[in-house]
């Protein structure tokens, strides 16, 4: 990749190894590989080896559904090189990448009910609304048992929403009340299917602007949720706890820790591994000064072009409309059917960033190049 966008890949490096986004590939989670197999798709389109590229995108949706826009990227970009594309022709191909992204989240609501369901549910939470919040007061009309029923607000069931795993098996029922309408499993379905529909039309502004926000963060590749970030936390918090064998000090002794090495008998404790203090730094502020710096550099070099007459020079280039492409069309599948924007997501979308950056300066760099 260095070669295809200059020197300024060190900084893709640079995120790379970052505590949270190095341990994904230790993680029983894809998306390690996942972002692996970004980097070695965007290689082979930026390289014209479409077959290549078709193959990876294979791997890729095979390991992770949400992958398969990759096969439309692909197409975009042997399009793109056949073709003199203009500004309005990728308007449109961008327009195009945002419908793509509502159809799915459309066609995840009809054929895939549940994850809707945590879409439509879950996702509000994560933003401090509460629940009840979500569906219109008063409660809802189900039909179990093949007739229809009442349940009242305070009877609906929001608990599997809060809990980790977020799985709701009977939609906003409690279970005495499945039982009790002798709710069969197609009514369940249909039931979830009524609660989605009913959430996004009582507060649809309220969804749009999650998916908006998810779609913007997404851009720049910056998580709302530290999802690896936190296990690395987690793994620091174990080492704390039993590698240092405070373990096997009883409290009122660890409170005494302080005074008794004043008094000259200190505990040879182990600390954990500095990697784990620096994994804290990067996630508070370090990787957002990263981020403002990409961004900063992608603008600059734009801005660069745009006073020299040289836009066209981006506008043309394969690898940066590419890449823009790739951002463009995963960010917005992202905003469409994430319920939360992790670290574990977004880890892609930054490299990409850091790389379109760094392939914009190389072209704004090569006209100053020339000028001298």
């Amino acid at each position: 990749m260095c070669r295809i966008v200059g020197s300024l890949a060190c900084i893709a490096l640079l995120i790379a190894a970052i505590p949270y986004y190095a341990y994904l590939q230790k993680l029983l989670y894809p998306d390690g590989l996942l972002a692996s197999g970004s980097l070695l798709f965007l290689a082979c389109l930026c390289t014209k080896r479409y077959y290549g590229a078709a193959i990876v995108a294979v791997l890729l949706t095979l390991v992770k559904l949400i992958f398969i826009f990759t096969f439309a990227v692909i197409i975009f970009a042997w399009v793109y090189e056949k073709r003199n594309f203009n500004i309005k022709i990728l308007a449109a191909a961008s327009a195009l990448c945002i419908f793509a992204a509502v159809f799915l989240f459309f066609s995840q609501i009809f054929y895939y009910r549940d994850w809707a369901f945590m879409v439509t549910f879950v996702r509000p939470t994560l933003a401090g609304i509460a629940p009840s919040e979500i569906i219109p007061p008063g409660g809802l009309r189900v039909t179990c048992g093949q007739s229809e029923h009442f349940v009242s607000s305070d009877r609906l069931n929001f608990v599997p929403i809060l809990e980790s795993q977020r799985t709701s098996p009977l939609g906003l029922l409690s279970e005495e009340d499945a039982v009790a309408l002798r709710c069969t499993p197609a009514e369940i379905e249909t039931l979830k299917l009524q609660s989605v529909l009913t959430a996004l039309a009582y507060r649809p502004f309220l969804h749009a602007g999650l998916a908006v926000k998810y779609l913007i963060n997404a851009l720049v590749g910056r998580f709302l949720n530290g999802h690896a970030a936190y296990m690395v936390d987690w793994r620091g918090g174990l080492w704390v706890q039993n590698v240092n064998l405070l373990s096997l000090y009883p409290q009122s002794e660890i409170d005494q820790l302080d005074k008794y090495a004043r008094e000259g008998f200190a505990f040879n404790l182990r600390r954990p591994n500095v990697i784990y203090y620096v994994s804290g730094i990067f996630e508070q502020w370090l990787e957002g000064l990263i981020r403002i710096s990409v961004v900063v550099l992608l603008i600059a070099g734009l801005v660069i072009l745009y006073r020299r007459n040289e836009i066209n020079r981006f506008m043309i280039d394969r690898v940066s409309v590419s890449m823009m492409a790739f951002l463009l069309s995963y960010s917005a599948c992202l905003a469409a059917s994430a319920h939360s924007l992790s670290d574990r997501y977004t880890f892609p979308n930054f490299l990409v960033l850091s790389l379109l950056s760094a392939r914009i300066s190389m072209l704004a760099l090569r006209g100053f190049d020339k000028q001298q």
